[in-house]
Order: C-alpha cells, then sequence, then structure tokens
C-alpha cells in the first residue's frame, strides 16, 4: 500500500495543511495566539492530588487551596487574577453654552482580554462617590449633554468586567462658559 501524503500552503499563506507527522526538532516552537506551546507544557499533568478526607469545612478549605495551587504550579490556570487596566484617563474639558459637541473618553481594557462596560455618573461635587447614575456603555465615550448651562459640572466613570474588582476613574470637570 502505497500513500501520497500532500504537505501545501493554500492560496494567501494564510493556511498551510499538513497530511502526515509534524516534528519540531530540539530547540523548535509552536507559537498559538502570541503564546508558545511547548511539548513539555502539552503533556503536563497535574501532580497527585489525593481526594479530601476532611470532615470539617476548614480542611476542605485547605485540600481545595492545595489544588488550586497545583493547577497552577502546572500551568492549567492563572497565577494573576484578572484586572482592568485604564490605559487613559479622561480629561477636563471647558464648553461653550449652547455649542456643545464635546466628548469625554476614558481607554481601559481588561488584562486578559475579557470585555469591560463603562457606566457612567454625575455629580455635585468633586468626587467618585455619591453620583448620579446615567448610562452604561462599552465604548467608554460619553457625550457631555448639550444642553448644559454656566457652570462646572462633574463626572466619573466605574469600569467593570465579570468576575473581577470594578475600577473607578479620576473625577472629570466641565466647565461651561457663557456664549
Amino acid at each position: 500500500m502505497t500513500t501520497n501524503i500532500k504537505n501545501y500552503t493554500e492560496q494567501g499563506g494564510d493556511k498551510t495543511v499538513i497530511e502526515g507527522t509534524l516534528e519540531i526538532s530540539n530547540g523548535g516552537k509552536i507559537i498559538l495566539n502570541g503564546q508558545e506551546l511547548s511539548p513539555a507544557g502539552l503533556t503536563q499533568k497535574v501532580s497527585y492530588q489525593a481526594a479530601s478526607t476532611s470532615t470539617n469545612v476548614e480542611g476542605i478549605r485547605h485540600d481545595f487551596n492545595d489544588l488550586i495551587e497545583a493547577m497552577k504550579i502546572a500551568g492549567l490556570m492563572e497565577t494573576e487574577k484578572p484586572h482592568i487596566n485604564i490605559i487613559t484617563q479622561p480629561q477636563d474639558v471647558t464648553v461653550t453654552e449652547g455649542q456643545i459637541h464635546e466628548n469625554i473618553t476614558v481607554v481601559a481594557n481588561g488584562s486578559d482580554g475579557r470585555s469591560v462596560s463603562y457606566k457612567w455618573f454625575s455629580n455635585t461635587r468633586k468626587s467618585a462617590t455619591g453620583g448620579t447614575y446615567l448610562l452604561t456603555n462599552t465604548t467608554g465615550k460619553f457625550e457631555v449633554p448639550t444642553n448644559l448651562t454656566e457652570g462646572i459640572y462633574y463626572y466619573y466613570c466605574v469600569l467593570s468586567a465579570e468576575d473581577v474588582d470594578d475600577v473607578t476613574t479620576n473625577v472629570v470637570t466641565v466647565t461651561v462658559e457663557t456664549a
């Protein structure tokens, strides 16, 4: 029996098809989504963890934490808690009454790529607590209300993501001057 194994790259070079065995020589690497896959990592197992024989909550908690630590060491679980990174804080803005077209923007991301939502608040004082909820969006952009009259207004944003601690921006001052 004969076999006809073909390896080829599809038009455009976006996909390589290998019909057979792919052998990586010593020192070679496979990179998947920016992360190296090593042969050791592909076959690594979590060290043996005996079934819990604990009879109380404290003992079960201890055994569970041991299992989590073993999974982290084996590379099966992230070792750092995900968090939200604020890349650019929103900036103060001065506008003219009746001619308001500005936005307040915060740029942020989840440390592990998870989606961030942005909850915008207004306040009567320069404080990031006790404000009035305005809206939630997924872009980090807040349009300054066009009907503001002369005065000083304060805004801030609370960023959140699933299973991550909320993060609050600096308070932004919007100064409205008369035309």
